[in-house]
């Protein structure tokens, strides 16, 4: 019965991952590297679930030598946002993407002209 319950999971799993692969564009994923890289900050924001999931990217592009700055850490937010510049990279992870801050983000962020990065399910959203 174990081995069963096992079985089902990792098939599961499996179905997942490819699920997620089919919805990934290889030229979009490449130019999104490409942007993170030649990028003088990155700025992670998120909230919740989203956060832990930015916090583990962070530590793991630590262990690649890119140092990144959760945005909103230190809810000094405002302050944060409005020191972002151009040469900078913004990353939201919202599953909404419906939070009233990050919205409000969004014009001193352009007004800047900062290439922002969006991880959402809701690709109608502003933030998309």
């Amino acid at each position: 019965m174990i081995l069963l319950k096992i079985s089902v999971f990792i098939y599961l799993k499996f179905l997942q991952i490819k699920k997620t692969r089919n919805l990934l564009d290889p030229v979009q994923l490449e130019m999104t590297a490409y942007n993170i890289k030649k990028s003088h900050r990155v700025f992670l924001f998120g909230k919740g679930d989203s956060r832990i999931s930015l916090e583990n990217f962070k530590n793991k592009m630590i262990k690649l030598n890119e140092y990144f700055i959760i945005g909103d850490e230190y809810q000094n937010n405002f302050y944060t946002v409005g020191n972002i510049t151009s040469n900078d990279l913004v990353i939201f992870c919202t599953y909404s993407a419906m939070h009233h801050d990050y919205n409000s983000y969004l014009p001193v962020l352009k007004d800047h002209n900062v290439p922002i990065i969006t991880v959402t399910s809701n690709i109608h959203s502003k933030l998309a």
